[in-house]
C-alpha cells in the first residue's frame, strides 16, 4: 500500500491483482467513467508480489518484483514505463542479486534507495538517469527510508541501524520530469516555468511548476494525440494569456 497525496488523493494498493486505486474515504476503487469522465484510472501494473515507493509531485511510481525495479510515470488515464534499473555489474542484469525487501524515494524525487537482505547490499539510484549512484554493504538489512530533509539515509537491520549522509543535492531543481520526454521549456505570463512532456504521436502533459520544483497546474494532460512534432510554449505577460502548442 502507499498512499498517493497528489492532485487526486487516495491510496495506491498492489498485489496478485495488478494494481488498484482506492478513495481515501469510502476505499472504492476509483475507475475511469466509460462517459467520459477525467476521473484517475489504476495504474496498469502486473500483477505480482513486491514492493510499491511513490512520489505523486512528479507522478513516479517506482515497483519491485523479486530482484527487478521498474520506474513507471503515471497520472489519470497515462501509465507508462520509464526506465527498468538494472545493475549492469550482475549477469542477470537486475537491480540485486536477491529480492529488494523495501524501497524509499528521496524528498527531492531524484534519487532512490532500496536495500535486499539476500544480496545484503543497500543501493541508491538516480532517477532522473537511471544509473546506480552508490552500493553500500547491508548485511541483513530488510529497511531503507530517507529523513525528511533528505540529507540522511538510514539503513535498518536485524540488530542495528546505520545512518549515511546524503550530499550534493542542495543546489538542484528538479523539474519537468513526468516520466515522458520534455519536448518543450518556457515561462509563463505570471512568470512561473512551464514544460510540455511528450511522447511523439502519443501522451503529452503540459506543466506549469513553482521556483521549487512543485507542480502547481496541470494544463494539458492526453492519453494520445496527432503525430505532429513541434513542442512550443509562448507567453504575453502584458496580456496575460500562455500559450501551449503539443504537435497538433
Amino acid at each position: 500500500l502507499a498512499y498517493w497525496n497528489g492532485s487526486r488523493a487516495g491510496v495506491l494498493a498492489y498485489g496478485a491483482g495488478g494494481g488498484r486505486f482506492l478513495d481515501p474515504a469510502t476505499l472504492a476503487e476509483v475507475t475511469l467513467d466509460p462517459a467520459g469522465s477525467r476521473d484517475w484510472a489504476p495504474p496498469n501494473l502486473a500483477g505480482g508480489d513486491g514492493r510499491l515507493a511513490v512520489d505523486p509531485r512528479t507522478g513516479t511510481l517506482v515497483v519491485a518484483r523479486g530482484s527487478n525495479l521498474e520506474v513507471m510515470y503515471w497520472e489519470r488515464d497515462v501509465c507508462r514505463t520509464v526506465v527498468a534499473l538494472k545493475d549492469a555489474r550482475l549477469e542477470t542484469l537486475a537491480a540485486h542479486a536477491g529480492r529488494i525487501e523495501d524501497l524509499t524515494i528521496h524528498p527531492s524525487g531524484l534519487l532512490l534507495a532500496t536495500v535486499s537482505p539476500g544480496a545484503g547490499t543497500a543501493k541508491v539510484w538516480d532517477l532522473a538517469t537511471g544509473e546506480l549512484a552508490v552500493t553500500v554493504p547491508a548485511a541483513n538489512a530488510r529497511a531503507v527510508a530517507f529523513s525528511p530533509d533528505g540529507r540522511t539515509l538510514a539503513v535498518g537491520a536485524d540488530h542495528t541501524t546505520i545512518l549515511y549522509e546524503v550530499g550534493g543535492l542542495t543546489a538542484q531543481t528538479r523539474l519537468g520530469r513526468r516520466g515522458l520526454p520534455v519536448r518543450a521549456v518556457g515561462r509563463t505570463a505570471d512568470g512561473h516555468v512551464a514544460t510540455i512532456a511528450a511522447e511523439r504521436g502519443g501522451a503529452a502533459v503540459a506543466t506549469v511548476w513553482s521556483l521549487d520544483g512543485r507542480p502547481v497546474e496541470t494544463v494539458v494532460h492526453r492519453n494520445a494525440g496527432p503525430t505532429g512534432g513541434r513542442y512550443r510554449i509562448a507567453a504575453c505577460p502584458a496580456a496575460g494569456w500562455t500559450a501551449f502548442h503539443l504537435g497538433d
